[in-house]
């Protein structure tokens, strides 16, 4: 049990995104009459802080869940994007370095290589992400991946809320501060949604980056 921690991917990827979503439903439902009802009211601050806690995680996994039906089918929902060979990898990469780390794939891992140098590399991507982990404790490829997380989730959740807000302004008397609010949450999800595909492709780069430096001189070797 001691080896179980919760690491900053939990926190912000899914405690957060979690978090905005039980706000957003509670200032919909906290003057209805099944919400005051008592038996849905705990004494104990603590275990309503638990409770909390526990249902911000569960609900941070599911929007997770719900991002690898919607965001994700968008043209940087891949790791590594597409997008990202199509648009940056020639500027962050000559012909001669790519070639480098797919020969790198090949002589440490075994990896057969096929004449498409760039879709080899995005097929082995994972592979350098992991070997970058465990090699360079200082990379930002952690990071990055922990950034991407809490802006794929927090523009889900904030996406959710939104359509939540405008649900309730139809329904409710008081429309115009339900309207407002969905508005301006839409609006932060397609903040947050770029924010995402941002730090995505700083993620992409960087792990190509150090699997690049920590391999390089032993390659020059060879």
């Amino acid at each position: 049990m001691k080896d179980i921690k919760l690491t900053l991917y939990d926190w912000l990827g899914y405690l957060i995104p979690g978090t905005i979503l039980i706000v957003s439903i509670y200032l919909v439902i906290k003057d209805t009459k099944v919400f005051n009802d008592s038996y849905f009211k705990i004494d104990s601050g603590f275990i309503n802080g638990f409770l909390f806690f526990c249902l911000a995680y569960l609900i941070g996994h599911i929007v997770h869940s719900i991002a690898n039906f919607t965001i994700d089918l968008l043209p940087y929902g891949d790791y590594a994007p597409q997008k990202y060979f199509n648009n940056n990898l020639s500027q962050d990469f000559n012909s001669s370095q790519i070639q480098i780390i797919n020969d790198i794939l090949k002589k440490k891992f075994g990896i057969q290589i096929g004449d498409n140098k760039e879709e080899e590399l995005k097929n082995n991507y994972w592979l350098c992400y992991t070997y970058v982990i465990e090699n360079k404790p200082d990379s930002l490829s952690q990071t990055y991946l922990n950034l991407n997380g809490f802006y794929r989730g927090s523009s889900v959740s904030t996406l959710m809320a939104s359509l939540i807000f405008f649900i309730k302004s139809i329904l409710a008397c008081n429309c115009a501060l339900f309207l407002f609010l969905g508005s301006i949450l839409l609006i932060f999800s397609v903040l947050l949604y770029l924010r995402a595909r941002r730090f995505k492709i700083f993620l992409t780069r960087t792990v190509y980056l150090d699997f690049l430096s920590l391999n390089k001189k032993d390659n020059d070797k060879t």
